[in-house]
């Protein structure tokens, strides 16, 4: 009998581990986009550009569960990206997050944008060699937000800012066998006046959590509903 009760206990794991259907969000850039995603996969998805987010969320979010034939409260987890981006950007999608997660007692999940960037890169680069990988996200002029991450993606420095020629120096100095990624290669190449590496990879949107997001899912690692904040890693400015 003791064999047969873990059997079951195992059985119902199984089944609710691949059964999951994540709702996933993307509010730090210019465009607004919602996701639904079934064991990992993409199920439906809709997005909105313009910087209008606060408004069109929540249109969005009830036509991606439209597509997929769910009912938001048969959710099991909402996803976001938590940052770094636009400030307002970032504040309507975690509003919006936790106030789903709060109303149907789901799991909030958090994925920041230099985890799905090196994801990105993984994907689409997967011979990639690099010992060092440096995500890069436009701020503001000429700097930039980065985190370092190791070929495995674990995390060497933690996420800051530097100006797009004092990040490449600084990189230079620490990291041997380094490359930048991310969506603004011009742009940073422009500023660090220098030759680097840099593997541009796709704009952002809620596709891209999908993997990430199903994995922490499936590990339990969920984030704190009551006191989760956006990763602005700079204070506010109006510019």
């Amino acid at each position: 009998m003791k064999n047969c009760s873990n059997f079951s206990v195992i059985i119902v794991y199984f089944c609710t581990a691949l059964n999951n259907h994540i709702l996933l969000l993307e509010t730090t850039g210019d465009t607004c986009s919602a996701a639904i995603c079934r064991d990992g996969e993409i199920v439906s998805y809709n997005f909105e550009d313009g910087k209008k987010h606060s408004s069109v969320i929540t249109l969005l979010i009830a036509q991606v569960c439209k597509e997929a034939n769910l009912l938001l409260k048969e959710t099991h987890a909402a996803a976001l990206n938590i940052g770094p981006g636009s400030y307002t950007g970032l504040r309507v999608g975690l509003s919006a997050a936790k106030g789903i997660c709060y109303a149907n007692e789901i799991p909030l999940i958090s994925v920041n944008g230099f985890e799905i960037l090196y994801h990105l890169l993984s994907k689409e680069n997967p011979a990639n060699e690099a010992n060092f990988i440096i995500p890069v996200i436009h701020a503001r002029k000429d700097e930039f937000f980065f985190s370092v991450l190791n070929k495995d993606g674990e995390v060497i420095e933690a996420s800051s800012y530097l100006l797009a020629n004092d990040l490449t120096m600084h990189a230079q100095a620490n990291y041997p066998g380094f490359i930048f990624c991310g969506e603004d290669r011009d742009l940073f190449t422009k500023f660090a006046n220098q030759n680097i590496e840099y593997i541009q990879t796709e704009k952002i949107n809620a596709t891209h959590l999908a993997t990430i997001a199903n994995q922490k899912y499936i590990n339990s690692m969920f984030a704190d509903l009551a006191y989760s904040e956006p990763l602005y890693i700079k204070e506010f400015q109006s510019y």
